[in-house]
């Protein structure tokens, strides 16, 4: 006897979903394959960027201490200005 129409296209269907979902698990490990890849360059070039930028100095460190000062002082007047 044959089986039902309804019966054929719900197999079909639960067929579909499995081929479909096994091809999400594919490109699933493919992503997380790339983004490892990916992780593992970002930390190598943030190694290399690190190591390849200068120390800052003493000098450098009192020139940007001296710009910041300048720059709150600068807020604080405008603050003070709005009171």
């Amino acid at each position: 006897m044959a089986e039902p129409k309804w019966l054929e296209d719900l197999k079909g269907n639960v067929a579909g979903a499995v081929r479909e979902i096994a091809k999400l698990r594919r490109q699933t490990k493919s992503l997380k394959t790339q983004l490892e890849k990916a992780r593992k360059a970002a930390e190598q070039a943030a190694t290399a960027v690190r190591d390849a930028a200068p120390e800052p100095d003493a000098e450098t460190w009192r020139a940007e201490r001296k710009e910041v000062r300048r720059r709150v002082a600068r807020l604080t007047k405008s603050l003070e200005e709005l009171v």
